[in-house]
């Protein structure tokens, strides 16, 4: 009787048509209305009759039965019975939503094998060509040319070949971590120091002033590999103003924030929530696998942190991330 409680009992019924009792803006019968099932041509009963009904006030669900049968002088009987379905719709709806996640997820997986099979071919095709030339070649400054090429193809090669290892672990759970103390600015300062030499970068990359040191205890080549994820992505949609790395203590949370901030193209609104899923690059000309993020995300997680963008079109990108401040595991 679940079903019909709420509306006060069997008494709110009594004199109405079911329509009535049920609904408050109806004029006449439903669409679906079992009348319309239960008797046949000849006027005998048919079979019994069923259909799934949500109770507007609360959405709940019910499964209700109506059957007709023969009563006292040559009348029909019309019976119905309900059972709760509740609980069941949520799961088939949990159920089509997971359904539509993983069929997403084989498209992107497929898509993302075609890529890499491009992304792969293009860096090996570049440094076996100018091998060859650089074989044959006698000219100092074009073999010193040939020579910077193939290194930046190789770079390029090793960090698709990282990131496809690096997932390959993460989702069979193996990726490892080596925790120990690190002092941050002079953690900072390093990464920085790398970017400096770099002549090709096509914005300076510089470190907030006035930062304070804290000691935390994390992996220190994971926490790099976040971080200059952060600063390589902004350095390729990046060609004016600068690229900012910057940390602070987040009051009352006992974390450290730490953010990369440029003032590249942005990203749109309505992307920025998926640039840290797997498989999605949302710039499809640029170089790499479209997996560097997705790995900044369980690296962070798997620190005890959290993970998050917001951008701009035309202004630029803050990518930020937060570690725990405690000195122990």
């Amino acid at each position: 009787m679940r079903l019909w409680a709420p509306y006060g009992g069997i008494k709110h019924f009594e004199g109405k048509k079911c329509w009535q009792a049920l609904y408050t803006d109806k004029t006449g019968e439903c669409e679906f209305c079992p009348k319309r099932h239960l008797i046949d041509e000849n006027g005998l009963p048919t079979k019994v009759y069923s259909w799934d009904y949500q109770r507007p006030f609360d959405q709940c669900w019910f499964r209700v039965f109506s059957a007709a049968f023969p009563w006292i002088d040559g009348q029909m009987a019309h019976v119905i019975t309900s059972v709760d379905i509740d609980h069941q719709k949520k799961i088939e709806e949990e159920l089509i939503i997971a359904k539509d996640k993983a069929e997403n997820l084989d498209r992107l997986k497929s898509a993302f094998l075609a890529n890499m099979s491009h992304e792969i071919r293009t860096p090996l095709n570049s440094i076996v060509g100018f091998a060859s030339m650089l074989v044959e070649e006698e000219d100092k400054e074009e073999r010193q040319g040939y020579i910077e090429i193939m290194q930046e193809n190789t770079e390029l090669l090793l960090q698709l070949i990282s990131d496809i290892l690096d997932l390959s672990k993460i989702e069979a759970g193996t990726l490892d971590f080596n925790m120990g103390y690190l002092n941050i600015r002079d953690f900072c300062e390093d990464i920085l120091r790398g970017y400096e030499i770099k002549e090709d970068k096509p914005v300076p990359v510089v470190l907030a002033s006035g930062l304070p040191d804290y000691r935390i205890y994390t992996d220190k080549k994971r926490l790099m590999q976040v971080i200059t994820n952060f600063i390589n992505n902004a350095l390729k949609f990046t060609s004016k103003g600068q690229i900012t790395l910057e940390y602070h203590f987040k009051e009352g949370t006992n974390e450290i924030e730490f953010s990369v901030t440029d003032t590249g193209i942005g990203i749109a609104p309505d992307a920025v929530g998926q640039v840290f899923d797997r498989f999605v690059k949302l710039n499809t000309f640029s170089k790499g696998t479209g997996l560097g993020l997705s790995i900044c995300r369980s690296i962070v997680e798997h620190l005890g942190g959290t993970i998050g963008a917001e951008s701009e079109v035309g202004v630029g990108s803050r990518f930020w991330f937060t570690h725990p401040c405690a000195e122990s595991a």
